[in-house]
């Protein structure tokens, strides 16, 4: 059954709430509230939040416990910790000049930049050949958008 698998219905529900998200952050952007700042509130918003979800899954000690044992996951942790920082601030920036709308369209590239990593960093190669020309078919509209704007 083509929709049945829930990585998909996950992954699907997740670009829902993306759109919901970009959609209120175009909006309060435009009041005059810089992308710094409107990150800053988000994250001190979201931190109780998880903080309470990772508590109640009872395996904090664990978690914590396979973090620091090792030292490529913990340096991978405070990578990743950087790079979505900037990755949001930059998304923020951009609906901040343009909107959500033609910003989302552009960062949906971001697919062919996890396959560059992937193969780069890990030497995994985690897409078939329709699954490549797909994301060639994004990354062709992703150059339309920009030409036309």
């Amino acid at each position: 059954m083509l929709f049945a698998q829930s990585w998909f219905i996950a992954a699907l529900l997740a670009a829902v709430l993306w759109g919901l998200a970009y959609t209120f952050s175009e909006r309060l952007l435009k009041t005059g509230i810089s992308p710094a700042f409107l990150m800053l509130s988000i994250e001190a918003l979201t931190l109780p939040i998880i903080l309470a979800i990772v508590l109640k899954s009872g395996n904090l000690q664990e978690q914590i416990s396979i973090l620091f044992s090792n030292k490529a996951a913990i340096f991978m942790c405070v990578f990743m910790a950087f790079a979505i920082i900037g990755g949001n601030l930059l998304i923020l920036y951009s609906m901040s000049e343009k909107n959500a709308t033609i910003t989302s369209l552009i960062e949906i590239s971001y697919p062919l930049f996890v396959f560059i990593f992937s193969w780069i960093i890990f030497r995994e190669i985690q897409i078939n050949w329709q699954q490549a020309i797909g994301g060639l078919l994004i990354f062709i509209g992703v150059v339309v958008i920009y030409i036309k704007s």
